[in-house]
């Protein structure tokens, strides 16, 4: 676990890239001709930090890109039963089980493990391919913040191919990882956190054989997975262009509003809580993810017309800068989600000196 980083202990990151690390796949399953095959091992988890439970951690201004988890391996073959695919990796960026604080972050290009296929088998029925790896960029079972935030074209790992079978049934493909940006199994709070163009996969297809398998749920939560009973409060933060291959483009589960949020795609999520300020079914109009000047993470800057722009509240006043270090407000109110639209300044325009009139 941990291509870039391993935490056990405090880990205190600023001003830093983690970029183009990857963990270890996962071991094919063991074969045999008179017994059941093994199942493929897991893939690593947290391709750029693994945050174990016992970690504390707190990054600023660090940007967590172009990671990968690890991929499940193979199940192997076997006369009585053949091995199940391997699990993907979970937690494309970071995987954290412990407390920890993302303050100023970008989260961009990670890519969760895809799950293992399963072997072919002769005489039995075929085995399952592996499910996709959960967490495209952030995969957090422990207690965490976000802060003034980029979690933007990440993906969640896609379902491995079920086994197949020549004379009996196939397998079923592996059912596609949940959350292309986030899944939250624990608690999690957002304030001013863009979270944009996040993509889950579909799940594996079925092996072929006397009945086909069937092809593998495919993964829902674009933007946000929340599993059932964990909590997760967002606060002036864009949820927006998405892309789900399951449920829920921008969210999937139920969200605990601190208000003005924007969410685009309102199917399959719920807000409670504080109503206010809250946009819903609008795009959001932002720009592509790249360095924004004066910032040096990636951001996505709300183009003009935005209807995040002059509609936050700063989190109560807590968030006086986004992302890039730009004062907020920079109009008659903040700004929702990580960026701050500030207005074109006057430009000194020089004309040809017989339309310049004298002073």
């Amino acid at each position: 676990h941990g291509g870039g980083l391993a935490c056990t202990g405090i880990l205190v990151a600023r001003a830093s890239i983690i970029e183009s690390n990857a963990t270890g796949k996962g071991g094919a399953g063991g074969s045999y001709t008179e017994y059941a095959g093994g199942e493929g091992g897991a893939g690593g988890r947290g391709g750029g930090i693994y945050a174990a439970t016992s970690c504390t951690a707190t990054l600023s201004n660090v940007t967590i890109e172009d990671n990968t988890a690890g991929d499940g391996g193979p199940g192997g073959a076997g006369e009585w039963y053949p091995g199940q695919g391997g699990i993907g990796g979970a937690g494309g960026a970071l995987y954290a089980s412990g407390v920890y604080t993302l303050t100023n972050v970008a989260i961009v290009g990670n890519q969760a493990g895809v799950g293992g296929g399963a072997a072919t088998v002769n005489e039995n029925a075929a085995a399952a391919g592996g499910v996709g790896g959960h967490g495209g960029g952030v995969y957090t079972n422990g207690v965490g913040r976000i802060i003034n935030s980029t979690v933007s074209a990440n993906t969640g790992g896609q379902g491995g191919q079920g086994g197949s079978s020549t004379s009996a049934a196939g397998g079923n493909g592996g059912d596609g990882g949940q959350g292309g940006g986030i899944f939250s199994d624990g608690r999690l709070s957002l304030a001013n956190v863009t979270i944009a163009n996040n993509h889950t996969l579909s799940g594996g297809s079925g092996g072929s054989g006397s009945v086909p398998g069937s092809q593998g749920l495919a993964g829902s939560g674009g933007g946000i997975y929340n599993q059932p009973g964990k909590e997760v409060r967002t606060q002036d933060t864009i949820l927006g262009l998405n892309v789900a291959s399951g449920n829920g483009p921008d969210c999937w589960g139920i969200l605990q509003s601190g208000g003005y949020n924007l969410l685009h795609h309102v199917a399959y999520c719920t807000l409670t809580g504080t109503a206010t300020g809250n946009i819903r079914s609008k795009a959001p109009l932002l720009g592509q993810v790249g360095i924004n000047p004066p910032g040096t993470t990636p951001t996505q800057a709300l183009l003009f017309g935005s209807p995040a722009i002059n509609a936050g509240n700063c989190s109560g006043g807590t968030v006086t800068t986004d992302q890039r270090g730009v004062l907020r407000p920079q109009g008659r109110a903040c700004d929702i989600g990580a960026y701050e639209f500030e207005r074109a300044r006057g430009q000194l325009i020089w004309l040809p000196a017989g339309l310049r009139t004298s002073p």
